[in-house]
């Protein structure tokens, strides 16, 4: 399968990424999925409305919801139900997107990774194969590997474990990254160290995504980012090149 590189940023004044490659990413954010700010059990005719609005099915789509957990064993069953209902909205209007759920498959793992706690870990893998029922009625896994720490080997054995779970819903995977700092105040990663990311998403997954915030948040588009140089040249790499 071949790898692919998608654009979900939200830097103001970015150009078309589509000419070095670059696939579309379709969001489909939460604050649209609801006509007020009551979010507690899906709305699927407001879902099924919104859907219809954007125009033609895009090829890979992405559902946003990040307040029914999955990690939890009193609510997970429910909110497995909750998410199906979305999916199944979305997909009756865009029967032929590829569609996948933000960072909730697998549940998202770092510090036992890190302590290397088997008790923690074996926990958290069983808490990953309860959410096959979930996974089925997914196209693509979209895990969310931001970066928290400037500790480049324990992001890497991050990325590997939690890669590594995602890879048993046998479906695609494609993973977010974001070219900064989580909650550091727009604080870029440095340019090898983002390379060093790209390259181990290109190990272990078939795709990444480039996520950046929208609206507030968000900054200018900067063709000379170090972190843009070098997903230039990991674009040539990957024979995705665009132009010169």
């Amino acid at each position: 399968m071949a790898f692919s590189v998608f654009d979900a940023l939200g830097d103001r004044g970015k150009p078309d990424l589509a000419q070095y490659g670059i696939k579309p990413l379709r969001l489909l954010k939460a604050g649209s999925l609801w006509p007020t700010a009551e979010r507690a059990e899906p709305d699927a005719k407001h879902v099924r409305q919104f859907v219809s609005a954007q125009g033609p099915a895009p090829e890979y789509a992405c559902i946003n919801i990040e307040h029914w957990p999955l990690n939890d064993a009193l609510t997970v069953s429910a909110n497995m139900a909750r998410y199906r209902a979305v999916l199944d909205a979305a997909s009756s209007i865009w029967a032929t997107t590829k569609l996948g759920i933000y960072g909730m498959l697998p549940v998202r793992e770092y510090h036992p990774i890190i302590r290397k706690d088997q008790a923690a870990l074996a926990a958290w893998r069983a808490k990953n194969d309860a959410l096959h029922p979930l996974a089925v009625r997914v196209d693509v896994i979209y895990p969310s590997l931001y970066t928290f720490y400037p500790d480049r080997d324990g992001w890497v054995a991050y990325a590997i474990a939690n890669l590594t779970e995602a890879r048993k819903y046998n479906a695609p995977v494609h993973v977010f990254l974001w070219p900064q700092y989580h909650a550091s105040g727009n604080e870029p990663i440095p340019a090898d160290y983002w390379r060093l990311q790209l390259e181990t998403a290109r190990k272990y997954a078939d795709g990444v995504v480039l996520w950046s915030p929208k609206g507030v948040g968000n900054v200018a588009w900067d063709s000379a980012a170090p972190w843009w140089l070098e997903t230039r040249a990991f674009l040539a790499r990957t024979q995705l090149k665009g132009p010169e």
